[in-house]
C-alpha cells in the first residue's frame, strides 16, 4: 500500500517536471520563428574608475554590449568621490556622474576629476548618449556635459 501512495504522487511529480521546455522553464533557447518573447535585457551597470584629469577631453565610444566614456568633472573643492549609475529610455542612454564631498574641512578651491566610466550590459543599437554631472547639496546645478551618438555592438 505505501508503495502504491508513492507512487500516485511521485509518477505525477516526475512527468511535470520532465515536460518542462525551455519555454516554460523561462529559458531563452527557443527556435528562430518562435513566437516566444524575448528574454528581457538585464541592467546596465556602471563600472567607474577615478584617476587623474588629463587634457584630452570628454570621448564616448560604443563596443560590445559596452560603451565606454572618459572625462572630467569639475567640483566646487578637490575634496570629493564619484559615483555613476546608467539609464536607458528607448535609444537614449543617461550616464550620470555625481560627485559627493568626502571630508568636512577641505581647501576652498575648484577641484577637477578624472573618470573612466564603462556601462556593461547594453544591448546592440544605436543611441543618443547622455552625459550628465550632478553635485547634490552644493548649490551647484545639474547639466548635461556630452550629448553624442554611439553604436553598440
Amino acid at each position: 500500500m505505501k508503495r502504491l501512495l508513492v507512487s500516485l504522487f511521485l509518477v505525477p511529480s516526475l512527468l511535470g517536471c520532465s515536460m518542462n521546455t525551455p519555454r516554460e522553464s523561462g529559458g531563452n533557447n527557443a527556435a528562430p520563428g518562435n513566437d516566444a518573447p524575448a528574454a528581457a535585457a538585464g541592467p546596465i551597470t556602471v563600472e567607474l574608475k577615478q584617476r587623474e584629469p588629463n587634457e584630452a577631453g570628454d570621448a564616448a565610444t560604443g563596443g560590445a554590449g559596452t560603451v565606454t566614456v572618459s572625462g572630467t568633472v569639475s567640483t566646487p573643492n578637490p575634496c570629493h568621490v564619484l559615483s555613476g549609475a546608467a539609464a536607458r529610455e528607448g535609444s537614449t542612454l543617461t550616464l550620470t556622474i555625481t560627485a559627493r564631498s568626502n571630508a568636512e574641512m577641505c581647501i576652498q578651491s575648484i577641484g577637477t576629476l578624472g573618470f573612466d566610466a564603462t556601462l556593461r550590459g547594453v544591448p546592440a543599437g544605436s543611441y543618443t548618449l547622455r552625459v550628465v554631472h550632478a553635485y547634490p547639496g552644493t548649490g551647484w546645478e545639474t547639466k548635461t556635459i556630452m550629448t553624442q551618438q554611439v553604436q553598440v555592438r
